[in-house]
């Protein structure tokens, strides 16, 4: 039985993401496709715009044959992080093949660059901390170091722009598979998007269907110009059960949560560091909107992205010292929750109940607290959501069947 694995988000679930999962199954030739995903909160550290179960049916309904929830481990920190603690899981599930989307560059390319990296690491590594010293992010300063490494190295190019979003993720994932003992094959497809222009379609299904980014779908169902054929009918569906959050929604929590706080107890917030608890603490009460906050806090040091996860780390009150209780316990032994499965997904459920590396759970029980309460937290907190109602997410929840 060939397993292949995903490590996604599906925020939400695109027509570039049933492309892909067509093509995983297609170009692996895979009996049985695992789809782990992030759950209530993602790696852009905000809610998913739809719950982890409506999510999770979609991906089920579009192919998927299980769907295993990332540990919020994961999905609270940064690329590396997140590619490392999925590509880890994948492997414990008996993944063959990991498969990712990528702009334009497929296996060879990301493979070819990856193997550079790793001889001129040290050095890479120390310009990062050098050009770290000026006040650009992390990402940014990495991307400096490599420019001026490749240049020194007389590499003309490795056919791609190894500083967009979607390659250094697959990046991260091709670097994490390698620190494996026995790495998976790789797979990376190029994204539908960048094959034809958004205006262009693409057809596959019997259907001429545009192609929008989950950042372009989600800004366009908040403006109210969401085209029913930009998304997936089923997604379409999920829309229209009236749940979908955004960060604004949590404005008035976050407000109150750090008006709560003094500097001192907010450096112990995971993720708080190099004095930024006074600029939160001067910021907050200075603007009318999350989004007014948010600006007020990016800049060339912290991108949007890094503010948000630290942002979703005090709106849910999580501490150094929890954050650090929770990473150790998942160290020895991982919990991951089943959200739902396939006939096939089911074999694999049961090949591994005796995986002594792996715990998964269909159904919350105390046996899991420790090494789940932060993700119950989290959900609660969604679920606190002073605009929609949105169900209880776990202690009632069982993972879903399609047949």
């Amino acid at each position: 039985m060939k397993i292949v694995g995903i490590i996604t988000e599906y925020n939400p679930f695109h027509h570039g993401h049933h492309y892909q999962l067509q093509q995983a199954k297609l170009q692996t030739q895979a009996d049985v496709l695992v789809v782990l995903m992030s759950g209530n909160v993602v790696q852009r550290g905000e809610f998913a715009i739809l719950t982890k179960w409506q999510r999770s049916q979609l991906a089920l309904e579009y192919g998927a044959d299980l769907v295993l929830e990332l540990p919020l481990l994961a999905s609270m920190q940064s690329a590396d992080y997140f590619a490392q603690i999925g590509v880890e899981l994948l492997s414990k599930v008996g993944c063959e093949t990991i498969v990712f989307g990528t702009e334009t560059a497929n296996s060879d390319a990301i493979l070819a660059y990856v193997k550079w990296y790793k001889e001129h690491f040290d050095e890479v590594q120390d310009a990062i901390q050098r050009h770290l010293k000026t006040g650009i992010s992390y990402a940014a300063a990495m991307q400096v170091a490599i420019d001026d490494i490749k240049e020194k190295s007389n590499i003309a190019d490795w056919g791609f722009d190894t500083g967009s979003a979607n390659h250094l993720l697959g990046i991260q994932y091709m670097l994490a598979n390698l620190q494996l003992e026995h790495p998976m094959e790789v797979v990376a497809i190029p994204r539908i998007n960048t094959v034809t222009s958004l205006s262009e379609t693409v057809r596959f299904e019997n259907q001429d269907v545009g192609i929008l980014s989950g950042s372009q779908i989600r800004q366009a169902w908040w403006s109210g110009k969401l085209a029913i054929q930009s998304i997936p009918i089923k997604t379409l569906t999920a829309f229209k059960e009236g749940t979908a959050v955004r960060w604004e929604d949590y404005w008035p929590l976050l407000h109150y949560q750090l008006n709560c706080h003094t500097a001192e107890s907010l450096r112990q917030v995971f993720g708080i560091k190099e004095g930024l608890e006074y600029l939160l603490l001067k910021k907050v009460n200075e603007a009318r909107t999350f989004s007014e906050f948010r600006a007020s806090l990016v800049s060339k040091r912290w991108t949007q992205s890094s503010i948000q996860r630290i942002l979703m780390a005090v709106l849910l009150n999580i501490s150094y010292e929890e954050w650090e209780y929770y990473r150790e316990k998942m160290a020895v032994q991982p919990a991951v929750r089943v959200l739902g499965y396939r006939p096939q997904g089911r074999k694999v459920l049961k090949a591994l109940r005796e995986e002594p590396n792996l715990d998964l759970f269909s159904n919350f029980t105390q046996a899991y607290e420790e090494r789940y309460d932060l993700t119950i937290r989290a959900d609660r907190i969604l679920c606190l959501n002073p605009r929609v109602t949105i169900e209880e997410q776990n202690y009632s929840k069982y993972p879903i069947q399609v047949t």
